[in-house]
């Protein structure tokens, strides 16, 4: 018997037991990191699979997870039969699975992604992975060895293309889907990306980004803000820490702030509010959370073009600095390079503007070039 024919033995003899079986997908007898695995017919990829008579593959989205791995292209733990509840969509046992002896009814479901080394695979959830700054973050984590969890919520379409742009270069993705704004879906999306491959890593990037001032601010936009600038990411981190406690490892949190925190203006009243209590959050969670996490953020100003702005108007406010050159999508990276690499840095929040919140200028900079803009 062959070292694969071994290892789908010892499932299936699990299996029957009602214990946790382990298996690693293999493809010419040897463990591979980067997608190849024996074909179980689990349709499209990374989730969970209710293996049984039926008929019609059955595909369920509780809160919008997506996977858009290719069918049979998945390293993974099995589980039985209880793992049933984990998960996100089901499909009947294929023809080709089988042939590896699985009993009708059984439920197996993805529990890690198993890397180059054979270790389970580390989570990375990117919040408002699906456009703009969270896109390019999530590409470039997904050049780690994690699986990158690309959380979108009205963005379906640029989520789905981040993931194939990861994948396309040798990495691990999955899309999420989730209303940061409803408490019950940040817990459900968390929970189902932490049950597939425990989350080691938060970028807390999505953000609201209305323009209200002191005048016109209302209960509404107030709220809209802080439950997706403040409360989600409040959650997210204290979700991830109870995880990390529970499986006795250590993480990191990193937030992305504002430059405007450390420079107050009084345009986006709500959305400086829900930054300036973030950056508190920071440095809380800091005391309170470590060791097991550590947290850090990072106060980018001007880095990509407003819709407000003409692109001579964005080019003119990113030099508005006393560098003379803002900050850029690269700067970004190379600080999150920087903090995941120095364990030391702890509770503190990297400004990354030229010197712009040095200027103590009186409007926001979008609205320095063209005060027009902006609405009472």
């Amino acid at each position: 018997m062959n070292r694969l024919g071994f290892q789908a033995l010892q499932m299936r003899q699990n299996l029957r037991r009602g214990r946790r079986g382990q298996i690693r997908c293999l493809q010419q007898s040897a463990l591979l990191g980067s997608w190849h695995s024996i074909n179980l017919g689990l349709h499209t990829g990374c989730a969970m699979h209710r293996l049984n008579r039926s008929g019609k593959p059955k595909h369920e989205f509780p809160t919008g997870f997506r996977s858009l791995l290719p069918t049979g292209d998945i390293s993974c733990d099995f589980f039985a039969p209880r793992a049933a509840t984990r998960g996100v969509f089901s499909g009947p046992i294929s023809p080709a699975s089988r042939g590896l002896g699985l009993p009708g009814g059984s439920s197996i479901s993805l529990r890690a992604v198993i890397g180059r080394r054979g270790n389970i695979m580390e989570g990375v959830l990117v919040t408002g992975g699906g456009r703009r700054l969270g896109g390019i973050i999530a590409r470039h984590l997904g050049t780690s060895e994690r699986h990158v969890f690309v959380h979108y919520h009205k963005a379906a379409e640029g989520a789905d293309q981040v993931v194939r742009d990861i994948i396309a270069a040798g990495g691990h993705a999955s899309a999420v889907g989730a209303d940061l704004g409803d408490a019950e879906q940040v817990e459900a999306a968390f929970r189902q990306c932490d049950s597939i491959c425990p989350i080691g890593l938060l970028i807390n990037s999505a953000s609201g980004f209305d323009y209200d001032s002191a005048v016109s601010v209302t209960p509404a936009g107030l709220d809209a803000h802080m439950r997706v600038n403040l409360f989600a990411p409040a959650l997210l981190t204290q979700f991830m820490y109870k995880s990390l406690v529970s499986r006795n490892r250590a993480g990191v949190a990193i937030s992305i702030v504002d430059n405007k925190v450390f420079g107050l203006n009084p345009d986006y009243f709500s959305y400086s509010l829900s930054k300036i209590a973030l950056h508190g959050m920071i440095q809380m969670h800091a005391m309170a959370l470590a060791p097991t996490l550590r947290v850090a953020g990072i106060a980018p100003g001007l880095t990509l073009i407003s819709k407000l702005q003409s692109e001579a108007e964005f080019e003119r406010s990113h030099r508005n600095n006393l560098m003379g050159q803002g900050c850029t999508p690269d700067q970004i990276l190379n600080a999150i390079d920087f903090i995941l690499a120095s364990p030391a840095f702890h509770g503190q929040t990297l400004v990354i503007d030229g010197g712009q919140v040095l200027q103590r200028q009186g409007r926001d900079v979008v609205f320095l070039e063209n005060p027009s803009l902006a609405v009472p």
